[in-house]
């Protein structure tokens, strides 16, 4: 069973002895938000390590396609809930 730590800086998805967690880094500073690049990663930990990596990345994956993409939430942060 697999389960998503809440109320946490970095999102993770821990398992059995393993764990995924989602950083994100700034790969270009600039003076305004527009200027500014960011680069989203995926680090894990463990056997399952892998698998709850993929599961995270394919959350982040969706988000961006289905959430970002919309001009009205393009600053949206990706939200992770429980289910």
């Amino acid at each position: 069973m697999t389960g998503i730590a809440k109320d946490r800086d970095a999102p993770a998805i821990v398992g059995d002895a393993s764990l995924a967690y989602l950083i994100h880094v700034q790969t270009q500073d600039g003076e305004s938000p527009k200027d500014k690049e960011w680069e989203w990663m995926v680090r894990a930990f463990g056997v399952q390590g892998p698998e709850l990596a993929e599961q995270l990345a394919a959350t982040v994956r969706a988000w961006d396609r289905h959430v970002r993409a919309d001009d009205n939430s393009k600053h949206a942060d990706p939200a992770l809930t429980l289910s």
